[in-house]
């Protein structure tokens, strides 16, 4: 599996060195960028399922990090915040089965899959619905949020009606 994996990215460094957008009409151009987005999100899974794999079995002591994020940071360029928020993302993908899947295609890029695993793993139940709208919308992380605020907006709701309830307050004051 090294050797196709470091074939495709050197036919990809070689695609990039070689590339003249100025030669392309804007349709084409277009195209271009949207297989390379869906290469940088098929590219974003694996990297997450790999990173948890190094987290897993701990191989990131061996260069003395603080932790498997800090080792994820330093190999890929990022920062640590991003890189603790894709080994968070890979972790919550073993219970939520179709993200993964999503993911693993390209549907999802690595915020789109942060978000929904974040929301899906306090309420497994939403995962369908967090991936229809990504479908639908174009997988826009926007409209995920806002899907997810939803979800919280009347999780916060519930919680406030119930604790007027108990304490007697708002709408259940007694008169």
């Amino acid at each position: 599996m090294f050797e196709e994996v470091r074939s495709v990215v050197a036919a990809l460094e070689r695609v990039a060195r070689d590339l003249d957008p100025g030669r392309l009409d804007g349709p084409g151009a277009a195209r271009v960028l949207e297989v390379f987005g869906r290469g940088e999100r098929v590219c974003a899974a694996a990297k997450a399922l790999l990173a948890r794999r190094v987290d897993e079995t701990k191989v990131w002591r061996e260069g003395g990090y603080r932790s498997a994020a800090h080792w994820v940071a330093e190999v890929t360029g990022e920062t640590v915040g991003a890189a603790t928020r894709a080994l968070e993302t890979a972790r919550a993908l073993d219970e939520l089965p179709a993200t993964a899947d999503a993911f693993r295609a390209g549907q999802l890029s690595e915020v789109q899959a942060a978000e929904i695993t974040s929301a899906a793993g306090s309420d497994p139940q939403s995962e369908a619905a967090l991936l229809a709208t990504a479908a639908e919308t174009g997988a826009s992380v926007q409209n995920i949020q806002q899907l997810v605020g939803g979800q919280y907006q009347v999780a916060f709701s519930l919680f406030d009606t119930a604790t007027d309830a108990v304490n007697g307050k708002g709408a259940f004051t007694s008169k």
